[in-house]
């Protein structure tokens, strides 16, 4: 039993509350049907339930659901309800399933005057307007009549009703019964119609549809036959649409269009690709202006450096020798007036002799401060070292010149001699080897000097700037590579012995790296088309 304090269960003389309904919101019950061990309650726009002690409500707002005065359950496995809305049928597995998935949505078929419905519930009772007969035959009370409906009577359900796209409308144009379609530039909304056939009931048609890459899943149109989109980008679209008859029979084969719309420029692969190309191109400038702005520094300072050295040089040739060099003519000149004899047992002769040998020396400092090494100069001064260390032809020395020749800076050009000549010493002093290479390689991305050899190897620990205490030729050859920005490795060469690598970049290394394309690229273009114009030739000497 049901009234305003809540539900009752009634057995003879005896009444138990078993639910005070607090849980539907207003305790606005409008109809109530037990069913053995459960109790069904229309509290519109809800439904709720009551069973094993716990009330549920299902919180979905169905418009069937209003002013709802009978329920009753048909020997067909549904629920009836009667309504403002009609006749309502819900599948009674559905209404459990609601109940346990809050996700699952109810769906219903409704009858109403098309069907042969005469009349609105019967206002004003507090009896249920809905019943069942013995047979299964349904009874509804209106306020115009008294209606039988025998769900058995009922024909079956209708087949899946087949669905079309009937329109596709963009900007000023419309396609009729398109399959698919290219849609110009800029088009950012567009319409699709579409229907379904149900000669028994086209007014419950029920319609839901996606639209791939912009639906995330499926939209409830209900009877709506229109879908608009709006803010649509360029690419490929393909639309579905589905549709459920009266008896909810969906058509899942759902009907497909596909449509494009074509990119505007701004939208396109090409300008996106020019924007990255730009992006580069700016990258790029800002390396090579950065680059530049650092070999202009290490120029003008090697620049500075080499006229500190001219003057050097010249302020030594110009005084210090040229007086060390008058002052020898004044003691000449007074030892050739002193006595035969007195001049003979005196050391005065060796001490001229030692002093012109000084002197000797003195100018060849003074014409290596001022002379810049050029591409053969180098290797030619390493084979002079070699074969001043050489014993007997032994070990073998070679050296080689590959690439295309380049001015080098005169620091760069001096320090690279340097290095190189102290590899070839400690190769020559230290490695026991059979054979020393020594390669100058004038590349696209810079200047490369290789001496290696095939002798017993270098400790990892002597190899490092550190090396050994009071050693201080690797820890000289480490310090002139940093001043010129180069790259310096003392490693394990591949079939044993010691490889000593310099590296030189392009831009510190050649006088004519300014201003022209940069070699890295001269680079890549060679590798790219195969051309190669560098040019190599063996100079070195057998020692």
């Amino acid at each position: 039993m049901l009234n305003p304090g809540g539900l009752f269960h009634v057995d003879g003389s005896h009444t138990r509350l078993i639910s005070d309904l607090s849980g539907i919101p207003g305790r606005a019950v409008t109809a109530f049907h037990p069913m053995g061990d459960t109790v069904l309650i229309a509290a519109p726009p809800y439904l709720a339930r009551y069973r094993q002690g716990r009330l549920q409500v299902l919180r979905q707002d169905h418009a069937w659901l209003r002013g709802v005065t009978g329920m009753v359950d048909g020997l067909d496995g549904n629920l009836w309800l009667f309504g403002r809305a009609g006749i309502v049928r819900v599948a009674l597995a559905d209404v459990d399933r609601a109940f346990a998935e809050p996700g699952f949505r109810l769906e219903a078929r409704i009858y109403g005057p098309s069907d042969g419905l005469i009349g609105a519930p019967l206002a004003g009772t507090s009896h249920s307007t809905a019943s069942r007969a013995p047979d299964g035959s349904l009874w509804f009370t209106t306020e115009e009549a008294i209606l039988s409906l025998d769900p058995r009577a009922l024909a079956a359900k209708a087949p899946a009703p087949p669905v079309r796209i009937t329109r596709l409308a963009y900007a000023d144009q419309a396609l009729r019964d398109p399959a698919s379609a290219v849609l110009p530039p800029a088009t950012t909304r567009i319409e699709i119609d579409y229907t379904a056939l149900d000669l028994s009931d086209p007014t419950h048609l029920r319609f839901q549809y996606r639209l791939e890459g912009v639906d995330p899943s499926w939209i409830v149109a209900g009877g709506q036959r229109r879908a608009v989109y709006t803010n649509l980008g360029p690419g490929k679209y393909r639309f579905h649409v589905i549709a459920c008859n009266s008896d909810g029979v969906w058509n899942r084969e759902s009907a497909m269009l596909d449509f494009t719309v074509r990119p505007t420029f701004f939208q396109s692969w090409l300008f996106r690709l020019l924007c990255v190309a730009l992006v580069l191109a700016l990258l790029v400038g800002a390396y090579l202006l950065r680059a530049r702005q650092i070999t202009r520094r290490l120029t003008r300072s090697f620049e500075d450096r080499a006229a500190e050295r001219e003057r050097i040089a010249r302020d030594l040739h110009d005084t210090l020798l040229q007086s060390f060099q008058g002052l020898i003519f004044h003691i000449q000149a007074a030892v050739d007036k002193l006595p035969a004899r007195l001049r003979e047992q005196s050391a005065i002769d060796a001490a001229l002799d030692r002093t012109d040998e000084v002197i000797a020396e003195g100018r060849e400092r003074v014409y290596d401060l001022r002379h810049q090494f050029g591409r053969g100069d180098l290797v030619e001064s390493w084979t002079a070292t070699a074969q001043s260390l050489a014993m007997d032809g032994k070990p073998l020395f070679v050296a080689s010149v590959e690439g295309a020749p380049h001015a080098l800076h005169a620091i760069v050009a001096d320090e690279v001699m340097l290095i190189g000549d102290q590899a070839i010493r400690n190769a020559f002093r230290h490695a026991r080897a059979a054979r020393i290479d020594a390669r100058l390689e004038y590349g696209a991305r810079g200047l490369s000097l290789r001496v290696r050899d095939d002798g017993c190897g270098i400790p990892a620990e002597l190899a490092t700037p550190a090396g050994r205490a009071g050693r201080l030729g690797i820890l000289g050859m480490y310090e002139r590579a940093q001043r010129i920005d180069g790259v310096l490795q003392i490693e394990p060469g591949l079939s044993g012995g010691t490889e000593v690598q310099l590296f030189v970049p392009a831009r510190i290394a050649y006088r004519d790296a300014a201003g022209r394309v940069p070699r890295w690229l001269a680079g890549a273009w060679r590798r790219t088309f195969g051309w190669r114009s560098s040019s190599a030739r063996e100079i070195g000497r057998t020692c």
